[in-house]
């Protein structure tokens, strides 16, 4: 899907899909206010994947802004590339997670800027594993993302589930008064 813009829907891009490419899209003003159920692009599990089978999510040059208390990406793909977009929810924004990896998988999350506004009513701008291990490789890649917290009750910029994993967090501008609340191995 290239140079599309999904905007005032229940969901911007919802699917169960095997392999999908994004690139120079924009979501925006999707959800109807039920926290949570409703996002900007949620990908969900194929069916019948096997944890031996590849699933894939890429995602690039696009911009995802103002979901209506959902979340502005969530995928369940076993490998998913969240690469040089503009997650932010900006001013006014009610977005949940920003982006969110419910079941793990690996993860290249590489030159993003990645914003939470003040008026969302979650804390976590990144999520990655709340919901358990689906697939046999989990590992998360955050590198050169530009990650702002603007929480006046201080987010958590990253919030892994223990035993998920590998992390690597490499060259990564964090700015507010976020934290980091990491319970898996890696490097950061």
């Amino acid at each position: 899907i290239r140079n599309c813009y999904f905007h005032h829907n229940d969901h911007g891009v919802m699917g169960i899909v095997r392999n999908l490419t994004m690139e120079y899209c924009e979501f925006g003003y999707n959800g109807y206010g039920n926290t949570g159920y409703t996002h900007n692009i949620y990908i969900t599990n194929y069916p019948g994947t096997g944890t031996s089978e590849s699933f894939n999510f890429i995602l690039r040059y696009s911009y995802s802004h103002h979901c209506d208390h959902g979340h502005l990406v969530k995928t369940r793909a076993n490998n998913s590339y969240i690469e040089y977009n503009r997650l932010t929810d900006e001013i006014g924004g009610k977005a949940s997670y920003e982006l969110e990896f419910p079941n793990g998988g690996v993860a290249y999350v590489v030159g993003n800027v990645i914003q939470q506004s003040s008026t969302t009513e979650n804390p976590n701008i990144i999520s990655y594993g709340a919901e358990g291990n689906l697939w046999p490789a989990n590992a998360l890649y955050l590198v050169n993302n530009t990650l702002v917290d603007n929480r006046p009750q201080s987010g958590v910029f990253l919030s892994v589930r223990q035993g998920l994993g590998a992390i690597t967090a490499v060259n990564n501008l964090l700015v507010g008064q976020g934290k980091l609340e990491t319970a898996g191995p890696g490097n950061y």
